[in-house]
């Protein structure tokens, strides 16, 4: 990467472009990683129903212990970054860079989106289910897709308030213009919170880019899933602006 000095300059440095979280506020915020790096957590498991005796000495069944079930989930990403803003570089492009506005910049453009597809990689490639489709959805089977995932989970019996479905941008806009969508629900009558813009079957739709839902260079389409059932942890996140740091004449931006 160049460094290009300014012989003529707008004192406005222009910023790419930022989309901000789409997972965020819509995961489970009952756990939290701080100060471990794997959580254990234990689920009870609930007993099958007796028949009332009306004699003998165990009228309600024979009593057993409560089982239950250990799930350990484990931090895989420790990510970081360090921006340097040399004082005698930026004196020559007549200080047009800000520290902070780097930092913000760099969290942004990066660390949020790196953070949501990572996220969303993970709940659609390590799902309850998951289903191998013959074809990409399209404008009229897309509907359908999404219908066999929530009755799926209806069947499982997961409350049908708090689920999100996240779709690629390419498939979302198949489902706009579906022929069999139109008159069941008016999918972006209203903005909704998070990205969201509409309701399906009583699930937010939240479109994402198509590359947030990759498995390697798989491309996945959507994933349905329960607030309560997926998680984005996040267990330090510590940022800050140094002014002549060791080695350096300037700024270091970092986290």
């Amino acid at each position: 990467m160049a460094v290009n000095l300014a012989t003529k300059y707008s004192p406005n440095v222009n910023m790419a472009f930022k989309l901000g979280s789409l997972v965020d506020g819509k995961t489970n915020k009952e756990y939290d990683f701080i100060g471990v790096r794997t959580l254990s957590v234990w689920t009870p498991t609930t007993q099958a129903l007796n028949d009332y005796a009306r004699t003998g000495a165990n009228r309600y069944g024979t009593p057993t212990e409560m089982q239950d079930t250990l799930q350990e989930m484990t931090l895989t990403k420790d990510r970081s970054f360090s921006i340097t803003i040399d004082k005698g570089n930026n004196t020559e492009q007549m200080n047009a860079k800000k520290s902070g506005a780097m930092l913000r910049a760099e969290i942004d453009e990066r660390v949020i989106p790196e953070m949501d597809a990572y996220a969303l990689s993970k709940f659609a490639n390590t799902g309850g289910k998951i289903t191998a489709l013959s074809a990409a959805p399209a404008a009229d089977t897309v509907v359908g897709m999404l219908k066999d995932g929530m009755v799926y989970l209806s069947n499982k019996k997961v409350p049908k308030q708090n689920r999100v479905i996240w779709i690629g941008w390419s498939w979302f806009g198949y489902l706009l213009i579906s022929s069999q969508f139109l008159g069941i629900d008016k999918l972006g009558e209203k903005a909704l919170a998070n990205g969201a813009l509409g309701m399906f079957m009583d699930a937010q739709v939240i479109p994402v880019p198509d590359d947030y839902l990759l498995n390697g260079t798989a491309q996945c389409y959507f994933t349905i899933a329960h607030e309560k059932a997926v998680m984005q942890p996040k267990k330090i996140q510590d940022y800050f602006i140094k002014q002549d740091p060791p080695g350096i004449n300037g700024k270091e931006c970092a986290a």
